[in-house]
């Protein structure tokens, strides 16, 4: 595969243990990449491993486009496979450049896929990547454009490696939806009702979080943030405008429960138990907003930008 990242990549690249790397990239530095990617890698692929649904997001980002089957996908912040996974599932005879700038995740990568002639990995930072123009069918970003420090300029660089006909798939976070849910955690915390203090931090992380990502205006604490950025669609029409190519935005949330179902999710992950009461509050969440609007949420969504 060293010619297909070659084919690529403008920058050379060394190989070792089935990994490819840049001769640019500074692999621990705190601006691009955070703990929980490197020493705590294994944790995370533990905590987030999930082809299936990722399997679902991309087949979503993909629908009204064919591509054939043999096609070249350059996969963005593959962390430790979910989204490369997925692509293999789906394009049975791509070949697929797998890009991360954590050689730990990429290791796991490799121990899960670990003799594949259709995929490369490759450890470099994503923000920085030198591309051939026209060099790759399908560009695929699950969940790594709210960790680069300029994803609009990101976003059009890569846009010049896509052929004609391809496409870039990103699943992002948006502000809207988490906002609102913000607001019910800050209730949720602020009802001095009975609510174990775990939980109480866990939300209270989850709200600060939430208000230092809001807004594309770099705050001065913004590039030591793992994760930087909740996007507005007007961001993705403003670059899909600027690129002349088609956009397409997809939420994939609950319509009936979009509140409670995203606290739940987060719950899960953050170990804790949401008492009735609280359930009973972000139920009120639930049913304020039209039918319409919750069509217009997004916690998430899967954005397709696609070159006529």
């Amino acid at each position: 595969m060293r010619e297909v990242v070659q084919s690529v990549l403008v920058e050379p690249v060394t190989e070792q243990d089935g990994i490819f790397t840049t001769a640019a990239l500074a692999p621990s530095d705190p601006v691009f990449v955070g703990k929980q990617f490197l020493d705590d890698a294994e944790t995370y692929h533990a905590k987030y491993f999930n082809v299936g649904q990722y399997v679902d997001l991309l087949a979503a980002g993909l629908e009204g486009i064919h591509l054939g089957s043999r096609v070249r996908i350059l996969d963005l912040g593959s962390g430790s496979g979910n989204s490369v996974l997925a692509a293999l599932r789906l394009f049975p005879d791509a070949e697929i450049v797998a890009t991360d700038i954590s050689p730990n995740l990429l290791r796991i990568l490799r121990r899960v896929v670990p003799a594949d002639s259709r995929l490369a990995c490759v450890c470099c930072d994503g923000q920085s990547l030198n591309l051939y123009p026209g060099s790759v069918n399908l560009i695929i970003g699950a969940a790594i454009l709210h960790h680069l420090l300029n994803p609009g300029d990101a976003v059009k660089k890569l846009a010049n490696a896509i052929g004609s006909g391809g496409a870039m798939i990103f699943y992002e976070p948006f502000e809207m939806a988490n906002d609102i849910l913000a607001l019910a955690y800050k209730r949720i915390v602020d009802s001095h009702r009975e609510l174990d203090p775990k939980s109480c931090n866990f939300l209270s992380a989850l709200v600060r979080d939430i208000e230092a990502r809001r807004g594309m205006n770099e705050k001065e604490y913004t590039r030591f943030l793992d994760d930087k950025w909740l996007f507005t669609s007007d961001f993705f029409r403003h670059l899909a405008s600027h690129l002349g190519f088609a956009l397409s935005i997809k939420s994939l949330h609950d319509r009936e429960r979009p509140f409670t179902s995203e606290a739940l999710v987060h719950a899960r992950l953050g170990d804790i138990v949401l008492p009735d009461w609280a359930l009973d509050l972000l139920a009120e969440y639930d049913t304020a907003f039209s039918q319409e609007l919750r069509e217009e949420l997004m916690f998430t969504g899967v954005v397709t930008l696609r070159k006529p």
